[in-house]
């Protein structure tokens, strides 16, 4: 039955494709992707190996909530391949699930909370409010194999995944790096107050869980 109410989810949730994919690439089952680190998988695209992996989680156990429409579907073995911005589930007999994600308003994995953006890029949401947000951008990239000219073997490319935070007031995004300069110039008349809270609390700019923390504090101003 539970089985049964799951499937009518799906159709009535409709954000969902409508059918099963191979996961691309894989090497390997399903239970070794499942079991273990996917970071420790490989994969062949055009015939060349990448050995590392293309999804934000590092393994499928994961918890995952999905919103769309005012309707929330929770599921369990969720991922996020940052190579096609697609959330996918982790079924059964080597395959997954790809959900339609222009159907999607946000997800959130674990505690990840994930939103597409302007250009259908998916980015995580570290803290928004009303003066301004923080937001955390993922791409992954292929790093070529190198040759070694000693004994005439190349390395396998192995694939990278990069992170960038953006700083988002009145709707416009701007990249920087955690540090004070940066923060406090995007706090503006509001920088002393923000300042006071990060020395009485003992937060780093440099901090990810510290700036979530100051970017809280400063939409409460």
């Amino acid at each position: 039955m539970k089985h049964i109410l799951v499937i009518i989810l799906l159709i009535s949730f409709c954000v969902a494709s409508s059918q099963e994919r191979k996961t691309p690439g894989q090497v390997g089952s399903a239970n070794d992707v499942v079991g273990g680190f996917f970071r420790k998988s490989s994969y062949h695209i055009d015939g060349k190996e990448i050995e590392g992996s293309r999804f934000l989680m590092p393994n499928w156990q994961n918890q995952g909530e999905l919103y769309a429409n005012g309707k929330i579907l929770r599921l369990n073995n969720i991922n996020l391949d940052l190579s096609t911005y697609e959330f996918s589930q982790m079924k059964s007999n080597d395959s997954i699930f790809i959900f339609d994600k222009s159907s999607l308003d946000s997800v959130k994995i674990n505690n990840k909370l994930l939103k597409p953006n302007y250009s259908g890029k998916i980015q995580e949401i570290l803290s928004e409010g009303k003066n301004g947000s923080l937001i955390k951008h993922y791409e992954v990239e292929i790093i070529e194999g190198m040759f070694n000219p000693t004994d005439g073997t190349t390395k396998p490319s192995r694939y990278k995944i990069i992170e960038d935070y953006y700083v988002i007031k009145g709707g416009i995004p701007k990249k920087i790096s955690l540090n004070k300069k940066n923060l406090e110039d995007f706090f503006g008349n509001d920088k002393g107050k923000v300042e006071k809270f990060i020395k009485e609390n003992k937060l780093s700019y440099k901090d990810e869980s510290d700036m979530i923390r100051a970017f809280n504090f400063y939409n409460t101003i």
